[in-house]
């Protein structure tokens, strides 16, 4: 039962402080850098359709878009990445000497759901900006799970 509480309380934490990022200006952002184009993918509609009326394991919607180019973003970038917001990500890693990125953003939505916007890039790589609508609950438990964690170490 404490270990609930405890849960419960850094989740409550974690929301009461949360940071968003709009994803159409994200995407916005994106399209605007040279080098990288919007890579099609395929049957995105639908799996988006099917989410919505089935809600796998907590999952309520999402987006998806991904970009394929080796653009190497440098600080300003970063900091221009950050500016699509008013508010800070939660999350914010950005490395001079490989110059993959990261940048998550989350905030409640209604009812125990959050929204969480995600940017993810590897100059090596494609690049993936998603949002997710989740419910939270599912997802403390989730990273809470000690099976889960054992195969996020195993990666």
């Amino acid at each position: 039962m404490s270990r609930r509480i405890v849960l419960f309380a850094a989740a409550a934490a974690l929301l009461a402080s949360t940071a968003w990022a709009d994803f159409s200006s994200l995407v916005r952002t994106m399209d605007g850098e040279r080098g990288m184009h919007r890579l099609w993918t395929p049957g995105i509609s639908l799996a988006r359709l099917a989410v919505w009326m089935v809600h796998p394991d907590g999952v309520h919607d999402f987006q998806l878009v991904v970009y394929e180019g080796h653009t190497r973003f440098d600080s300003a970038d970063f900091e221009r990445f950050v500016r699509t917001s008013n508010e800070q990500p939660m999350i914010r890693v950005h490395s001079n000497r490989t110059g993959e990125l990261a940048l998550i953003w989350a905030r409640p939505v209604r009812g125990g759901l959050m929204e969480m916007t995600i940017l993810a890039h590897d100059p090596g790589d494609d690049t993936v900006v998603v949002r997710a609508v989740v419910d939270g609950e599912v997802l403390a438990r989730e990273i809470a799970d000690p099976r889960h964690a054992s195969d996020i170490a195993r990666r």
